[in-house]
């Protein structure tokens, strides 16, 4: 029978959840497990392997963009400062996380005000 009666709830739209491009990657993995072990004024460098970086036309970009997207979700933006340090052999830039001491915290929000 190709027309049925249904329920009108069983028709309204969800929205489809996107997978991230980089959230089964080794690196996002990694960078996920490091967060809650970090301590303040400590840092990571993230570079990214060629198969996570064949995932974006701007893998650093994309990865910085999709990390600081997860710390604003997580209530985690004022403790971590990201920014880029330099290239490695491929071109790609190096991702740094670092942990802000309270010191530090306390200044980038006088700033912000």
């Amino acid at each position: 029978m190709p027309v049925t009666l249904v329920d009108a709830y069983a028709l309204r739209r969800t929205r489809a959840r996107k997978e991230s491009r980089f959230g089964s990657t080794p690196e996002w993995k990694e960078v996920l497990s490091y967060l809650p072990k970090m301590k303040p004024a400590q840092g990571l460098k993230i570079e990214l392997s060629p198969e996570t970086a064949a995932r974006s036309k701007a893998p650093s970009h994309a990865f910085m963009r999709q990390l600081r997207k997860y710390l604003l979700e997580q209530g985690l933006q004022d403790e971590y400062k990201l920014f880029f340090r330099g290239k490695d052999a491929r071109g790609n830039r190096f991702i740094c996380l670092e942990k802000l001491t309270t010191q530090q915290r306390a200044s980038t929000a006088g700033q912000s005000s």
